[in-house]
């Protein structure tokens, strides 16, 4: 009959170096799953920056458009003429060349 001992013989196996091997493995696999989470994380912080960011910047471009929008209308430059202490133009007359009344040079 074989013993237990002789079978361990017979197979060399070293169960301390097999025992090593797998706590050294799993070590590894736990220290990537941590790097990778904590990537991912940092990656997640600055998505949501850079979202914030965006969401200010439509915001500013929409009130800049508002105001170019009220700056170029009729009431804007109606407002502006009158503060630069033009007059307006009334009537405009434009000349006609078949006119006879035209002076000629």
């Amino acid at each position: 009959m074989i013993t237990k001992n002789e079978t361990r013989r017979q197979w060399n196996v070293d169960f301390r170096t097999i025992n090593r091997i797998i706590f050294i493995g799993i070590f590894a696999c736990g220290f990537g799953y941590i790097a990778s989470v904590n990537e991912l994380a940092t990656k997640g912080f600055t998505l949501n920056g850079l979202k914030k960011n965006y969401n200010e910047l439509r915001d500013e471009n929409f009130r800049l458009q508002a105001r170019v929008t009220s700056l170029d209308s009729y009431s804007g430059l109606a407002e502006k003429i009158r503060g630069a202490g033009m007059v307006g133009a009334g009537k405009i007359v434009y000349v006609d060349p078949n006119n006879p009344v035209m002076a000629r040079k």
